[in-house]
């Protein structure tokens, strides 16, 4: 049984068929190019985002490769076909899991066909869409603010054709303003408790 030997360039050398690399041990020793091509795909990214959501400690291959191939047909595990999960699962085999795994970001065991979650995947959840099933919620802050919008254009335009005496422009211009900070608050707590 060989191991990997990577050399300061990071270029590997001899192929075999276990991994017995000494994988880094806390996320300070990824470099920045290391962490900007894990994350560049979207495989990798799905590995880390299934390990985060995991109740087990380990999870197999076979499991893994079910779920990434559900998520990227929009079906559920059940519809998986094999050629759907043997697609992915080849590529997670042969590519991903030694790619992470040389890095620290799981541990697998290529001859039991098991992946274990390192302190490191976890730090990386915060860099990840990890809710993969829904859309991005800056959708929805842009619907509000479209909606306060338009009823604050309203209320400008009924002041203007109907006559008001006890509503001045200075309380409208209020009354919007309050209604625009409001949201940018709400929008703003709601980033950073996410």
């Amino acid at each position: 049984m060989e191991s990997i030997q990577i050399d300061s360039g990071g270029a590997e050398h001899g192929r075999q068929d276990s991994i017995e690399a000494d994988p880094p041990d806390s996320f300070a020793s990824l470099s920045r190019d290391s962490l900007f091509e894990v994350l560049s795909n979207a495989r990798r990214r799905s590995i880390i985002a299934y390990l985060n959501g995991t109740d087990t400690e380990t999870v197999t291959v076979r499991d893994l490769a079910e779920q990434i191939a559900a998520w990227e047909n929009g079906i559920s595990v059940a519809e998986v076909t094999y050629k759907e999960r043997k697609r992915v699962y080849t590529s997670l085999y042969q590519l991903h899991l030694e790619k992470l795994h040389r890095l620290g970001i799981v541990r697998y065991d290529q001859d039991r066909g098991i992946v274990e979650q390192t302190p490191i995947t976890a730090q990386l959840e915060s860099y990840l869409d990890t809710d993969v099933d829904d859309e991005d919620d800056g959708g929805t802050w842009a619907r509000l603010s479209l909606a306060i919008s338009t009823g604050c254009a309203v209320i400008v335009l009924l002041a203007w054709v109907l006559p008001v005496g006890s509503v001045n422009g200075f309380g409208i211009a209020s009354l919007i303003a309050v209604a625009f900070l409001v949201v940018s608050i709400a929008q703003v707590l709601d980033e950073h408790d996410g």
